[in-house]
């Protein structure tokens, strides 16, 4: 087996090269937006994430004229930044984004930041991602202090993050929420009380993971010393969508039919052109799907 190499130190962000967007198959995914990236690392150390593992402890921005460059370079007209760390609150992270919104603000995109409970909702703040043309801001509910909080169902907290869905609608961001399930400090109530959130903040549109212990992250040292993982480990099933270890507080059964249980429930009832209506690129393959299927049945 060849050896594994690693740098000696984390590269400085001017020495970061833009990727080649025509290496990525697009076609081969139902989401045709382009990707940005613009930092690197995390100073913080949440137990499923392997960020600050592989690219430090320290956030490092790329220059903005560098990124600018980038997005003016994309194909089409939505993007998605895939930094988890650049909506941190923090003021360093806030000037740097601002200033990438500046720049951006002219140019007609459609723009895709995620984030974690504890994103700012400083009123200049979300101004300027608007205006920059950000559509949508997808919030993960993980194993972050927060998130824990919330997961036991903490009062302000409920009511900090309601109120924290109703102020980025109002800015005409749409709010996308992904809840984690099944993480050490969440119970059998999990699912109801996710449902019960949503209808409370009025989401409308919301995703469901099963936590997965990917290797080298403190989740997946934690579960493999209390020998929790389910062996032999199957990779194919490392998707966020199956249970691979053994969870704390209920059993690998209810947890795996409580993640179908809350896709079902949550968009039983959903419109698909309200919850798409942020997503120009898939909303109009959903229009062609459900024509293609409804002609399928007609001739059925």
């Amino acid at each position: 087996m060849r050896p594994v190499y690693k740098a000696s130190c984390p590269p400085a962000p001017d020495e970061i090269v833009s990727p080649k967007p025509d290496v990525f198959e697009i076609k081969r995914y139902n989401w045709n937006a382009s990707l940005v990236s613009i930092t690197r690392g995390c100073p913080y150390n949440c137990s499923w994430c392997n960020i600050p593992i592989y690219q430090g402890r320290e956030i490092r921005f790329r220059p903005i004229d560098v990124v600018v460059q980038d997005i003016s370079r994309l194909s089409g007209k939505e993007f998605y930044i895939t930094d988890d760390t650049i909506m941190l609150n923090r003021a360093s992270n806030h000037k740097y984004l601002m200033e990438v919104c500046e720049h951006i603000k002219d140019f007609n995109v459609s723009m895709f930041l995620s984030c974690s409970p504890a994103v700012s909702s400083n009123p200049k703040f979300l101004d300027k991602l608007a205006r920059a043309g950000t559509k949508n801001l997808y919030m993960v509910f993980a194993s972050d202090t927060i998130s824990k909080m919330f997961y036991i169902g903490n009062k302000s907290i409920w009511d900090k993050c309601i109120n924290l869905v109703k102020t980025i609608e109002d800015y005409g961001i749409h709010f996308f929420g992904s809840f984690s399930l099944g993480f050490d400090f969440a119970g059998e109530d999990q699912f109801d009380l996710i449902l019960k959130f949503c209808e409370k903040a009025n989401v409308k549109t919301a995703e469901f993971f099963i936590a997965t212990p990917f290797p080298n992250t403190p989740f997946w040292h934690q579960v493999k010393e209390e020998n929790r993982l389910i062996l032999p480990v199957d990779w194919k099933k490392y998707n966020c969508a199956n249970v691979v270890f053994r969870p704390n507080l209920l059993t690998e059964e209810k947890l795996l039919n409580g993640f179908l249980y809350l896709w079902t429930e949550f968009y039983k009832n959903a419109d698909y052109n309200e919850f798409l209506s942020t997503f120009p690129s898939l909303h109009q393959k959903a229009d062609i799907f459900l024509k293609t299927h409804q002609i399928q049945n007609a001739k059925a």
